[in-house]
């Protein structure tokens, strides 16, 4: 940089953009990795997925063997992080977007997790002691109930309003009792009833809910069907079931070990959404029950994420994630950051830099900055990085007006425009290079000013106001006195130029 200036810059900030309307929007995803199961001083690492910046930043890491379950509730995330020893097993909380750790609890044996508005419901598998579902407040997660009515292993929860459906899969593939989902009532922590199915539908992994329907994952090769209102069930051959990876929309996603399949729930037939080369040993996934939004699956043990449209269309992006991750989609109301419009005066052939102030209504909230437009004078440059430092270098020897633009966006994608506008002029009236020379008078003025040069004919004039907006033009100088008596008071820029395109700019206070 050259002489960075002091006295000679003057920066006059107004917002002008400040979106106070929230709306739920998609902001990446958080990821949890598990590394390598059982090797020793094993980490699971946290990190998240920034989708405008194509971004994967860590956040946090914790001892643990492996993760099983990532949930975004909107402004908070709840990880899981397992260990070889179960009864270790643990769920920690995290601000969704400063990313701080908030609190834990020891859940021996965890399998799945789901949230009401208030509290936070868990089943249990190998490792648990004898209780296989409990209910947690969500937001202190201190214990509410325990589920005792429950004594077998417990895997996939939906929830339904008030009502949750977990799926009892027992010590599989020794179970030999029907399909069983537990039926659980969150308002008052109290179990209600087990919802048999059918010996052919023994091991239930993940269960579903909409409307009056369950949908059950079971035995790795059917999705049963079952109907809350008239307590009747279909079930529905599906061959090569590695997992369900979620409900979305009208399909049930499902992982085979060689392709990811929409099921649909009104035909039952099966959609292929993507195919694999080789033997993917397992999938998680965390779809997104909201209108337009991607859905997300990862390979588990090669590390590899994919953002979907809508099943069953095809993918859009992806990204390399960790060895044995697990992720959730992160939504959260919305505001569009807050950003500044500037006015910067300038000696010539001086640079300028200062920090662009911008800011966003959503708490530690990611932003990006960059030029969208401008500098519109050639031979001008501007530079802004990712911290919001702006510097702006005019063309040699120019004296004129010029306007960059800078576009703020967050990690939803919405952005708000900020405009610097910047007026380089000679303050002592010299012009250097004797481009163009004139003279006017009164300076302060009222009603008029007076311009004296020779062959004004062959000129033009321009008044513009700080901001570079053209408020007096004349083609030609016909006559050297120039009313300027509909020009409010305030400094404006006296602009000559000849028809070659030379130009000298000169200050003027209107009385």
């Amino acid at each position: 940089m050259k002489n960075v200036l002091r006295d000679a810059l003057a920066i006059a900030c107004s917002i002008i953009a400040m979106n106070s309307f929230a709306q739920n929007s998609y902001k990446g995803c958080i990821v949890s990795e598990g590394n390598n199961f059982g090797a020793p001083g094993n980490m699971v690492k946290m990190a998240h997925y920034y989708p405008i910046e194509k971004k994967y930043i860590y956040f946090d890491s914790l001892a643990g063997d492996f993760t099983n379950e990532v949930l975004c509730d909107k402004a908070y995330t709840y990880i899981h992080v397992g260990n070889i020893d179960a009864s270790k097993d643990s769920v920690y909380k995290y601000d969704s977007k400063c990313h701080t750790r908030l609190n834990s609890v020891q859940i021996s044996g965890f399998q799945r997790m789901k949230t009401t508005s208030t509290k936070l419901i868990a089943s249990k598998g190998y490792g648990a002691d004898s209780n296989y579902i409990e209910i947690f407040d969500k937001n202190s997660l201190v214990k509410l109930a325990t589920i005792t009515e429950v004594d077998q292993e417990c895997n996939g929860i939906a929830i339904n309003g008030n009502t949750a459906y977990v799926a009892v899969n027992g010590s599989w593939p020794t179970y030999t009792d029907s399909g069983t989902v537990a039926v659980i009532d969150m308002a008052t922590n109290s179990f209600v009833k087990f919802i048999k199915l059918d010996t052919n539908a023994k091991v239930v992994n993940r269960v579903y809910s909409i409307g009056n329907f369950l949908y059950c994952e079971c035995d790795f090769d059917k999705i049963v069907e079952y109907n809350l209102s008239t307590d009747s069930f279909m079930i529905y051959p599906v061959g090569g079931i590695q997992n369900t990876i979620g409900l979305y929309g009208n399909y049930i996603g499902i992982a085979t070990y060689t392709s990811i399949l929409a099921w649909d729930i009104t035909t039952h037939t099966s959609l292929v959404v993507d195919s694999y080369f080789g033997d993917v040993s397992e999938f998680r996934v965390n779809p997104l029950n909201y209108a337009n939004r991607p859905v997300i699956y990862n390979d588990y043990f090669n590390g590899y994420g994919v953002f979907m449209n809508t099943l069953p269309t095809s993918k859009i992006d992806s990204f390399l994630i960790g060895i044995g991750s697990v992720l959730d989609i992160l939504i959260d109301s919305n505001s569009a950051p807050i950003s500044a419009n500037y006015v910067v005066n300038l000696v010539r052939d001086n640079d300028t830099n200062f920090v662009v102030n911008y800011s966003d209504a959503d708490a530690c909230e990611r932003l990006v900055t960059k030029i969208v437009a401008g500098p519109n004078r050639i031979g001008a440059s501007a530079n802004l990085d990712s911290m919001g430092n702006f510097s702006y270098t005019p063309a040699t020897g120019l004296v004129a007006a010029d306007t960059v633009s800078i576009a703020i966006y967050d990690i939803a994608g919405d952005s708000s425009i900020s405009k610097i506008f910047i007026n380089v002029f000679d303050p002592l009236n010299i012009n250097e290079f004797n481009e163009i020379s004139f003279s006017f008078y009164p300076n302060p003025s009222s009603e008029y000013i007076k311009i004296e040069m020779d062959n004004a004919k062959d000129y033009s004039l321009d008044i513009l106001d700080l901001i570079g907006n053209i408020v007096i033009s004349k083609n030609q100088i016909v006559s050297n006195i120039v009313d300027i008596t509909s020009l409010n008071s305030g400094m404006y820029l006296l602009r000559i130029t000849d028809n070659k395109g030379k130009s000298t700019t000169k200050k003027f206070y209107k009385n």
